[in-house]
């Protein structure tokens, strides 16, 4: 999956308060989260919005996601937020859920870093973005070109699969 507002120019500025607030919380799994084929993993999300504060950002329109799944980091997993977008203005917190996939064709062993991201648009139509990490292991058999990668004292009798 690749950043939706990708080639844009941006700018971070975490000087700005923002009326909302990102957690997560996941008692049903321990952290990191380990990712396997064939299993579905919800990531429990919950939003909360600032009743004190101004709000430079839209409330109606925000959007939950997950980034850090590009070609370049974590391949092979996919994610289904839910809700995907809600509006804010009518209430002060949401409870939501990120359930993410294994593909076992394009998922490769390692631990990353996914960031948990509510997004919406300021009056200036700038997406402000809020973010959260969230450690994460794939656990899935090892590529054979992921050999190359692996440290000098591997053990040649060790038994691996590819695929």
């Amino acid at each position: 999956m690749c950043e939706w507002a990708s080639n844009r120019i941006g700018y971070l500025n975490n000087s700005l308060p923002s009326p909302l607030d990102l957690a997560t919380q996941n008692d049903r799994y321990p952290s990191p989260i380990t990712l396997r084929i064939n299993h579905t993993i919800p990531l429990d999300v919950m939003v909360t919005k600032d009743n004190n504060m101004s709000r430079p950002l839209s409330l109606n329109n925000i959007e939950l996601s997950a980034i850090g799944m590009t070609d370049y980091a974590l391949q092979g997993v996919t994610y289904v937020a839910k809700p995907q977008r809600f509006n804010m203005n009518e209430t002060s917190k949401i409870n939501g859920t990120i359930d993410f996939n294994v593909n076992p064709d394009d998922a490769i062993a390692g631990k990353y870093t996914i960031m948990t991201r509510v997004s919406t648009m300021d009056r200036d139509n700038l997406t402000g973005s809020l973010l959260y990490p969230q450690m994460v292991v794939v656990d899935v058999p090892i590529h054979k070109s992921q050999l190359q990668n692996l440290p000098s004292s591997f053990n040649e009798q060790q038994t691996w699969i590819f695929y």
